[in-house]
């Protein structure tokens, strides 16, 4: 029995079925590329090496699967979603992180200052100031947030020929269902994220150009503008 009901629930079984929704999993790839590319050392090299980490929206782990041999990592993660049914498919790996954790992401049960790094992939859903006022009210000075976001210039193209102001999907009965999404240009969310004690360290519009499998017909036919995800690392401040 679901005893928190979330939007994403009425896909979430299907969600990462590439033939069925081939723009999240080009989303995916590339956040996966851009942690990859990272390495550990630039994500871990301040703050306490035995803190504690959150993913959110987390549904099938990004960060598990992009970062696999970091075993003592996984034992300091919690993976959070507001969806019961998308966390699901984080089971298998319960026995080997810190939690698994049902509540909004703008809302967490964690006390101030006491994250050491907040994983945000694909965080449309719940991307807005409150999610920014709470990442920002949870990391310990040192501490980091990545993220990534649909690029809000290709959300904007796309969603206006549509007259879209939410992401749809397709399932795979034919229903059309559309669910939350916010994007913002990227000078807007490091404006709003430096006001709140956090600094730039790297910035990453990926492209097609970036993508090894078959790319999703929402992402096709754009002209010069090749931009696909919008790819963020933060550091807080360290008084």
């Amino acid at each position: 029995m679901i005893s928190h009901f979330s939007p994403y629930d009425i896909v979430a079984e299907e969600y990462y079925e590439p033939t069925l929704h081939p723009t999240c999993a080009n989303f995916r790839e590339l956040g996966i590329k851009f942690i990859s590319g990272l390495g550990s050392t630039d994500i871990f090299e301040h703050g306490d090496e035995n803190g504690t980490f959150v993913e959110t929206g987390a549904g099938k782990s990004t960060v598990l699967e992009a970062l696999p041999d970091l075993h003592k990592f996984h034992e300091q993660l919690v993976l959070q979603d507001d969806s019961e049914r998308m966390l699901r498919h984080s089971l298998k790996w319960q026995n080997s992180v810190k939690d698994l954790l049902v509540c909004d992401a703008r809302r967490m049960p964690f006390g101030d200052k006491t994250i050491q790094g907040t994983f945000s992939f694909l965080a449309d859903p719940y991307n807005d100031e409150q999610l920014w006022n709470e990442v920002a009210r949870i990391t310990a000075p040192g501490g980091f947030w990545l993220t990534t976001l649909p690029s809000h210039t290709w959300a904007k193209k796309f969603r206006s020929k549509m007259s879209l102001k939410k992401s749809r999907f397709v399932t795979r009965t034919g229903d059309q269902v559309d669910l939350p999404s916010h994007t913002y240009p990227p000078s807007r969310v490091i404006g709003a994220l430096e006001r709140k004690g956090f600094t730039l360290v790297r910035f990453a519009s990926m492209a097609l150009e970036d993508l090894s499998g078959p790319i999703s017909i929402k992402l096709e036919g754009r002209g010069g503008d090749t931009s696909v995800i919008d790819c963020y690392l933060f550091k807080k401040q360290i008084p």
